[in-house]
Parts: C-alpha cells; sequence; structure tokens
C-alpha cells in the first residue's frame, strides 16, 4: 500500500508539472500612455547591430558552464584580495572585461547606443511593434543602461548595496522615453509586468552586473529570438550552482533571486516549486521532488568581472574560456570594432529604408488621426 501510495504521489506530481499554467494576466493600465499597446502582426523589427557587435566581441567571455566548487587560491604577492569570495559560485556566469573596457572613449560609444535607444520610441512609437519586439527593446535598453553605469562605479566590487534598498541604483530615474523619465525598476515592474503579466523566463533577461545574476548573452535580444534566448537563460541559470543546489537532506537551495522577486510568483511557494520543476533537468529535478523544503538563499554580489585579480582566486576553467574566447587581442578602445556603426545614432538609423518610409508613413497616419480627435 505505502508503495502504490507513492507512486500515486508522483504521478499526481507529474500531471501537475504537465498543466502548469503561469499566472501571466498583464495590465496596461499603470503603464505610461506612450507606451501602451502592439501591434500583432507588425512586420517592424529593430535593428541592433552594434549592440551585437559590443557583446560578440573579446569584452564579453562565456564561462564554461560547471557545477564544480572553486578552491580559494592563495593570492600571490601584490593581487588585491576579493571580498565575499563564493567557492559555490565563482567560476559561474559570463563575464565582461571592466577593466579592459573602461575608457573615456568606449563608454561614450556606449553612451551613444544608450541615447539612440532611448530616442528610438520618438521617431517610431513603440505601439507599431509587436510584443516580442518591444520585450526585446526594453530589455536590450535596461542591459546597456545597467552595464553603462557599473563601468562608471568601477572598480567597486560588491554590489549589494549598489543594487538594494530604496537608493538603489534600480531606483534611479537614469532614463527618459518618449517624454517619461524612467529607472530600470520601472522597465521591470511597471512597463513589463505590466504587458507580460508575472511570466517567469523575463526575470532571467535583466542583466545586473552580479555573478549571482542573470548573464549577459553574446548578442542583443530581438523580436525574433527574444523568447527562445530567455528560455536557454532560464535553463542555464538555474542547471547552475548560481540558480539551485542540493547539500542538505530534504531542503532544496536555490537563488535569492527568487525572493527578491516575489511578484513572478503570486503563490510563491506553489508557483516557485512549479517553475524550477519545469526547467530543472537532470537528477536535480528528481531531487526537488522530495526536498520538503525550498531555501532561497543562494546569493554572489560580486561583479561579474573578468580580469586578472579575479582569475587569481581558483577560477580556472574561466580563465581557460577567456583564453579559448579571445581569438585576437582585445581593442583598446570600441572605435575598434565599432568603426562605420554611428548611423545607429541618426534618424530611423536602426531601421531599413523600407522601414522607414513604413514608419513616416505611420507617423503621418498618426498625427492626422490624432488632430481629428480620433
Amino acid at each position: 500500500m505505502k508503495v502504490r501510495s507513492t507512486l500515486q504521489q508522483m504521478f499526481g506530481f507529474m500531471l501537475f508539472t504537465l498543466s502548469i499554467v503561469c499566472d501571466v494576466t498583464a495590465d496596461e493600465s499603470k503603464i505610461p500612455q506612450a507606451f501602451r499597446g502592439h501591434t500583432a502582426n507588425s512586420s517592424l523589427s529593430i535593428s541592433y547591430a552594434d549592440i551585437d557587435i559590443l557583446l560578440g566581441s573579446t569584452f564579453l567571455v562565456k564561462a564554461t558552464l560547471s557545477r564544480g566548487i572553486a578552491r580559494k587560491a592563495t593570492p600571490s604577492i601584490g593581487t588585491r584580495l576579493r571580498t565575499n569570495f563564493s567557492k559555490l559560485t565563482s567560476r559561474e556566469g559570463n563575464r565582461f572585461d571592466f577593466e579592459g573596457f573602461k575608457s573615456s572613449e568606449n563608454i561614450a560609444y556606449l553612451r551613444a547606443i544608450r541615447e539612440s535607444l532611448e530616442a528610438l520610441p520618438l521617431e517610431a512609437p513603440l505601439v507599431y511593434f509587436s510584443k516580442a519586439e518591444q520585450l526585446a527593446y526594453w530589455l536590450n535598453l535596461y542591459n546597456v543602461t545597467m552595464l553603462e553605469q557599473l563601468l562608471i562605479i568601477y572598480p567597486e566590487k560588491d554590489l549589494e548595496d549598489i543594487l538594494t534598498g530604496s537608493d538603489s541604483l534600480l531606483n534611479q530615474k537614469l532614463l527618459m522615453v518618449a517624454g517619461e523619465r524612467l529607472s530600470l525598476n520601472d522597465i521591470q515592474y511597471i512597463i513589463l509586468m505590466g504587458k507580460f503579466g508575472s511570466d517567469p523566463r523575463i526575470l532571467y533577461g535583466f542583466y545586473q552586473g552580479i555573478i549571482g545574476g542573470p548573464s549577459l548573452r553574446k548578442n542583443a535580444y530581438t523580436g525574433a529570438n527574444v523568447y527562445a534566448e530567455l528560455t536557454d537563460n532560464v535553463y542555464g541559470f538555474l542547471n547552475s550552482n548560481r540558480g539551485s543546489y542540493f547539500d542538505r537532506l530534504e531542503v532544496f537551495r536555490v537563488s535569492s533571486l527568487y525572493k527578491r522577486n516575489p511578484a513572478y510568483f503570486p503563490k510563491f511557494k506553489k508557483d516557485l516549486r512549479a517553475h524550477l520543476s519545469e526547467y530543472l533537468i537532470g537528477s536535480m529535478k528528481l531531487t526537488l521532488y522530495w526536498a520538503g523544503k525550498i531555501s532561497p538563499n543562494i546569493s554572489n554580489w560580486n561583479i561579474g568581472d573578468l580580469n586578472v585579480t579575479e582569475r587569481s582566486f581558483g577560477d580556472r576553467e574561466i580563465d581557460a574560456a577567456a583564453q579559448s574566447d579571445q581569438s585576437a587581442a582585445v581593442p583598446t578602445d570600441l572605435s575598434e570594432v565599432l568603426t562605420g556603426r554611428k548611423e545607429f545614432t541618426q534618424n530611423y538609423g536602426r531601421f531599413t529604408p523600407e522601414q522607414a518610409q513604413q514608419i513616416k508613413a505611420l507617423n503621418v497616419k498618426r498625427e492626422l488621426d490624432l488632430n481629428r480627435g480620433r
């Protein structure tokens, strides 16, 4: 009888997992008017070739995926000690070469990219685009802005105080988009949650610079790839030590990212368990089933920086990935890889000539409709 009862419980759990439906009820009422609505069958797309060049360059190194535990090596003489070393997660996540990238020229290029994204809705209102295209736009704007801000504060290494609290970087009104002052939290919790509800996949698209959070990808999001890329982010994060770990009987540890973002899991314990079950793979999925408690306490607030002082502390896999990823020397400034890409800062620079003409025609019609009081 006990065996049959156990099998019934497992079968019931499998049925529950297969029937998961996320609470993705969207409500645009709190979104600024300029960002409401979409065009479901829109053929318009936004080009992010400049962001692709940046992220595809040797400044961003993709770490080798591993659930291994790093050893805290003894630093060499003259090497700065790293605070808050976490052997569980220290070798995980993609790394950006903040030290090598930080120059006035490079930051100016990054600022130009951010400003061109801010200006885009003035020439092409977002209502012209599909929801997927809008999602890609907001995630790219968020991540470019975050990268710019991290470069400004670098070499700050521990980002916990910077990213938490009411006066955090995330709450600062850093952006001006279509006449609206916006913070990064406004993008995440007002605009995108208003448009997409509590779809937890979107949580993995927000780069915050820390090892313990979602990584930058080697390419920009687009309307065509955004959902596939986010799903890949979920699997990559959740099936790493940053996302989940089991080291105590009946206690399944997960990232504190979930505790900091309960809005994505309205019925927190139930919804989080369902989400984990959907995306965990291998033995960890079964381990989750038998775990009596989920504890969201895995954190690593260190900046995801690729430089010699970080690599000297046992991060051998990241060091190897850096060597294999950098087929050429890291450029001294981004102008070497962005030559000829200034057109993105010009009017309609992110659209083909045909799309630009289509947008201009839509703008004329929009203006006529407004004048007629429609």
